[in-house]
């Protein structure tokens, strides 16, 4: 243990460090002088002495640690001075053996001291929350047990007839105060970080079912609040960049005078590097903190120490999360940490109400879209078949009732007035299919796609008996979807492919599917005029065609019709097809 707290002193070179390495090389003195001793056989006096000074030295390390979360009198501090100077001139005296008196002068020293240091740390673990907490509720018990076997060891020396008694109970003592000790000051990392989850986890618990979602503010409160718990601090602020002032703005507190300034500025201390670097830093002196305002609100509270953490999450920086308890934590690194997970959480959840936020403009834009489309169709609908009505009505009369006047060219005219018309209106009414697919509700359900493309083939061998086409469908191909979106799709695709495979004195189209149930892919195919790949891409675009009108007539919308409904459904669909050998179109769900 001696040798774990002695590296991480000369990792981090830290004052509170420095103490924690002393205590427990002052305890790993006085036991490996022991062991030597036995193991050697000596009884070289100095070598006892050594090992007695040693162990005097522990209350009094362990006092210099407690200073550094809560105050000392200055009486306190001289009472262990005094007793440890005196148990050490006791020893180097050499009055050997102990009188009983100074045996009650050395165990009256240890147990004070090492008890004040306990009730201390009971009291700091109490004051505080998280890592933190744990460890110094461990410290205190190992402080407790190592006083009460002094205390027993001191009767013992006393009242020898103990001694056996003593002895054996001392040793459970003695195991039990080492591992508190090691599990205070020098627990695993996995164990650490089992602590600091565990706070993660309520704070996170804390949230669930509450309506934070909707108050960034909220957020902030409820870090601010967790954060001073878990680290005992006086106060603790968040603020976050604000990009009008170019600064950090103070955003929520817990435990600041309302008096102070709601802005921050960035120096080169604690603030600054937390700041810029994205990483969490602690400063143990005001002169450290890095901002003139941190100053001013630890020195309202009477803090003495400021532990900063930046609060970001996928690369984009909130702002920093401002911890200030009363001086430099014993266990900083811990709090460090585990701030650092509480600020990330926080930054997480105020991505996600950004992104929410977006997501609701975009919505509200999408709907105002779409009921302007709304307006235009209606406008579509109504403004512009009443001329189209018009103008074909007119051009039919002129054909009925003014025959004899017109010489065929003027009735081709007025013929292809007509059809043009007409043609106009089948547009219109596309051009609303594809509109209303993009904006009707969709209504899932089981969807027998075999049963509609019967239903639909047997309307196309009606419409045209003529016709020589062989449908092939496969049975039993049932989807979860709309069923009239789903019904439109399927009509347009045969369509499709009755009117492209016209040419042909034997047609042959088939519906199916390739793959299994959970990677299906179903496919219309004919082996009608088929189309040209180099133009792959421009099959399902509204009014885009790749053959002329003269070959097969149609609107060009059709195929565009298809790809929203299938889009709308989660698929994608996709074509192939080789000219003058036919086509086969492709959709999955």
């Amino acid at each position: 243990m001696a040798g774990l707290t002695l590296v991480d002193f000369l990792r981090h070179r830290e004052r509170a460090r420095l103490d924690i390495a002393a205590m427990f090389g002052s305890l790993a003195v006085a036991i490996l002088v022991g062991q030597f001793r036995a193991a050697a056989g000596l009884e070289a006096p100095w070598l006892q002495t050594l090992g007695a000074m040693a162990i005097m030295a522990q209350p009094y390390l362990l006092l210099r640690l407690v200073y550094h979360f809560r105050p000392i009198p200055r009486s306190v501090n001289w009472i262990g001075l005094a007793g440890l100077v005196v148990s050490w001139g006791i020893f180097i005296a050499n009055l050997l053996p102990l009188l009983p008196a100074l045996i009650l002068v050395i165990v009256a020293y240890f147990v004070i001291i090492e008890g004040y240091a306990t009730v201390a740390m009971v009291r700091g673990a109490l004051a505080t929350g998280g890592v933190t907490r744990r460890r110094l509720t461990l410290a205190a018990t190992g402080s407790g047990l190592l006083a009460t076997l002094i205390l027993l060891a001191g009767v013992s020396a006393v009242l020898p007839s103990l001694a056996d008694l003593v002895g054996s109970f001392g040793q459970l003592l003695a195991a039990l105060a080492a591992l508190s000790y090691y599990l205070g000051f020098a627990p695993p990392r996995w164990l650490r970080r089992a602590w600091q989850l565990a706070e993660l986890y309520r704070f996170l618990g804390e949230t669930t079912g509450r309506a934070i979602v909707e108050s960034p503010a909220a957020i902030l409160d409820r870090l601010c609040r967790t954060g001073g718990r878990v680290t005992g601090s006086l106060a603790t602020v968040v603020a976050l960049w604000d990009e009008a002032e170019n600064g950090l703005k103070i955003q929520a507190t817990h435990g600041r005078p309302a008096a102070t300034t709601d802005t921050l500025s960035i120096g080169e201390g604690a603030v600054g590097r937390a700041w810029r670097e994205r990483r969490p830093a602690v400063a143990s002196t005001l002169a450290d903190f890095g901002s003139a305002e941190a100053v001013d609100l630890a020195t309202a509270v009477g803090a003495g120490a400021l532990l900063a953490v930046p609060m970001a999450a996928a690369g984009q920086a909130w702002g920093l999360l401002l911890a200030f308890p009363r001086s430099s934590p014993l266990f900083a690194a811990d709090d460090l940490a585990l701030l650092a997970l509480l600020a990330e959480q926080s930054a997480i959840a105020l991505d996600y109400i950004t992104l929410l936020a977006e997501q609701r403009a975009a919505a509200a834009q999408l709907k105002a879209a779409n009921k302007e489309l709304e307006a235009f169709a209606y406008s579509v609908s109504h403004d512009l078949r009443a001329p189209l009505r018009v103008i074909d009505g007119f051009s039919e009369a002129l054909l009925e009732d003014c025959a004899e006047q017109l010489d065929e060219q003027g009735k081709v005219y007025l013929e292809r007035v007509r059809a043009n018309t007409q043609r106009m209106g089948e547009l219109i009414d596309a051009l609303l299919t594809l509109s209303r697919v993009t904006r009707v509700e969709m209504s899932r359900e089981p969807v027998d796609l075999s049963v509609l493309a019967r239903s639909i083939a047997a309307g196309l061998q009606q419409r045209e008996p003529q016709r020589q086409v062989e449908f092939v469908i496969e049975s039993g191909l049932v989807v979860e979807g709309d069923a009239h979106l789903l019904h439109v799709a399927l009509e347009n695709l045969l369509n499709n492919a009755w009117k492209f495979s016209g040419k042909r004195p034997l047609a042959r189209i088939e519906f199916g599917v390739l793959g299994d149930e959970a990677q299906a892919t179903y496919f219309v195919r004919d082996d009608g005029a088929g189309f040209d790949m180099t133009y792959a891409d421009k099959l399902f675009g509204a009014f885009q065609r790749l053959h002329s009108m003269s070959d097969f007539s149609g609107t060009g919308i059709g195929l565009a019709t298809v790809q929203r409904i299938i889009h709308r459904h989660g698929g994608r669909v996709w074509a192939e097809g080789v000219l003058n050998q036919g086509a086969t179109f492709y959709f999955t769900f």
